[in-house]
């Protein structure tokens, strides 16, 4: 809650809030072509890695591109952000849960291994786009491409139920009013 009320103090400070009417910035988005779609994975990357939450990205890029680019978009830059966090956490802290004692913790991460891809379709059911997540499941004996197919298989219904219900909010003129005016 703290960190949505410093973004929007931030927005209003800054004057960034004065920009977001969706349809502005869809067509700015579009007038940036495939740059702007580079710049906004490598930005949600980014952001990902720095643990912000990964739906404050989906808003935006649902916000710049509409609804179906948006959720294309937002699918593609989530399973590449997820994907950077389990690799940098892998690099950096290796296997470290591998030989974890705690009974309980054991027989979670065992089942997980058994079944990987089913577990992290489950777990990003649940979890979305969590960077403690990705982290921990780095720590683990789970192989990238486990990772990767689970993440992108389980990002596909979350990923559309949220951008899908954040174009529909963004559209409403009742919404448009209230973040206008928190927004300032």
């Amino acid at each position: 809650m703290g960190l949505i009320v410093c973004a929007i103090v931030a927005a209003r400070i800054s004057g960034v809030s004065r920009g977001l009417d969706a349809t502005r910035l869809e067509a700015s988005m579009r007038e940036a072509g495939p740059f702007g779609a580079v710049l906004f994975v490598g930005v949600f990357t980014v952001g990902v890695l720095a643990y912000l939450p990964g739906a404050l990205f989906v808003a935006a890029g649902t916000l710049a591109y509409g609804k179906f680019w948006g959720f294309l978009l937002n699918l593609l830059a989530g399973i590449v952000a997820s994907c950077a966090g389990f690799s940098l956490a892998r690099t950096v802290g290796g296997q470290q849960l591998v030989t974890i004692k705690n009974a309980r913790m054991r027989r979670l991460i065992d089942r997980i291994e058994r079944r990987p891809v089913v577990s992290l379709v489950l777990l990003r059911a649940v979890m979305f786009i969590s960077p403690p997540l990705n982290t921990t499941l780095a720590l683990t004996r789970l192989r990238f491409r486990e990772f990767a197919l689970g993440t992108a298989l389980g990002l596909i219904f979350p990923m559309a139920v949220t951008t899908f219900a954040l174009d529909w909010l963004v559209r409403l003129p009742a919404f448009a009013r209230v973040m206008r005016s928190v927004l300032g």
